[in-house]
Order: C-alpha cells, then structure tokens, then sequence
C-alpha cells in the first residue's frame, strides 16, 4: 500500500509489540495514538506521520490494493492488469475462472490462484474490513498532472534515495504521466541519482543523459502544485 515511514524495524517493532498481527492492524492502529507516542524511539511528531500516511494510503488505486492483498503470482503489472479489467474489488470478487482466462496476460496458474484467493470466506471478511476502514476500493486511473518535466519521459533510479522509497517514486512519475526504466539507454531522458550510485550513473555520463539528484526532481514535481 505504499504507507510511507512505514520500514522493516518499525514494522517488526509494531509487530512484536502485538500492535500489527493482520493487514487489517495498520488501519487500527489511529486506536492506540497515544500509546504510541509513548514507546522508547518514538515522539509525538514520528507517530503523527505514520497514522497520517496510513490515512493517505486509503486513496491508493485499486491495483495497489490488489497487489497488497498478496495473492500468490499476482505481482504490481498483473494487479494493473486485474484494476483496469475489473474496475472495483466487489467485481474481481464475484469473477470467473473462465473470465479470468479470457484477460490477456492472465494465464491458468494465475487465473486459478486468484479463484482460491476470491472463493476463502477469510478472505471476504478482510475485504469487508478494510471496506468499513474506508480504503478505496475502485480503480482510479493514472491521473496525468501534466507536468511537462515528467510527461512523456523515461526515468532511471539509481542509488539510495534518502527521503522516498523507489516505488513511491515510480508512482509519482506515473501519477505525472512519465515512466520508469530499470536500464539506461539513449531513449532514457533523465536519470535519478540518490546516494552511491552505480553503473547506471555511469552510462548516463557517457551517454550524455540529463541528471538530477533527488532533491532536483522533489522540486521539479513541488513547482508544478
């Protein structure tokens, strides 16, 4: 779901403490706010931002719920696939394995896992609550800001960013009608560079490929609120 502050060691904390067991636990967690500010490594601004992150999470289009959901073969382009075929998880749910089979890129093995994720009454309970949580549950599209820094370019990663995560990063260049590449090439137009760089930032010097540091394309998305 792409809850941003959200780690492993916060995550394993949360989780040894009994306060995160289920999917479900994260959206809970606003019961506990006091408590939580409270723990040893934590203040009152830290546990702000993660409940305020969880609360955006509730806008995520359906796909990243989907891919959240952790159905087994169903990685982040075939939960796009299902998102945009299906348009809300009320009809994903009440699919067909003969549906299933007729959406391209969806093979038997996929097809059938996803009929056992939909056919577990555990399962429709989990998607009830998270309903009652108030997380979207419709797919919204790509919404093109028509930022003219990112539309129609190809973005390359490399190296540690310090204040996202590359996959929140992929979506905000696809939110703003740009796409990622995982390699460089002369069709790459801009290159991303975060800290210890490597090959990537390397070919981009020899190719003469614009470079931004991190902050460069914060500001690049910020200009065009």
């Amino acid at each position: 779901m792409y809850i941003d502050g959200f780690g492993d060691r916060i995550i394993e904390d949360f989780y040894n403490m009994g306060y995160l067991k289920t999917f479900v636990d994260f959206y809970e967690l606003k019961k506990y706010k006091e408590e939580l500010k409270t723990l040893e490594g934590f203040g009152e601004k830290s546990i702000e931002n993660l409940l305020d992150s969880i609360e955006e999470s509730k806008k995520n289009s359906l796909e990243r719920l989907i891919f959240a959901l952790g159905i087994r073969y169903i990685g982040k382009k075939t939960a796009k696939i299902l998102a945009k075929y299906y348009k809300n998880i009320d009809c994903l749910f009440t699919t067909t394995l003969e549906e299933l089979l007729s959406i391209p890129d969806i093979g038997d093995i996929m097809a059938q896992s996803i009929v056992n994720f939909i056919s577990s009454d555990e399962n429709k309970t989990l998607i009830e609550k998270l309903k009652k949580h108030g997380l979207t549950m419709e797919y919204l599209g790509v919404a093109s800001q028509n930022n003219p820094q990112i539309e129609n370019k190809t973005f390359v990663l490399t190296g540690t960013l310090k204040n996202l995560t590359r996959d929140f990063a992929s979506s905000i260049i696809e939110q703003n009608g740009g796409k990622t590449s995982g390699s460089v090439t002369s069709k790459t137009s801009v290159v991303i560079v975060g800290e210890n760089p490597g090959s990537k930032y390397d070919k981009a010097l020899k190719l003469n490929i614009p470079i931004w540091t991190e902050e460069e394309f914060l500001n690049a998305i910020e200009n065009e609120k």
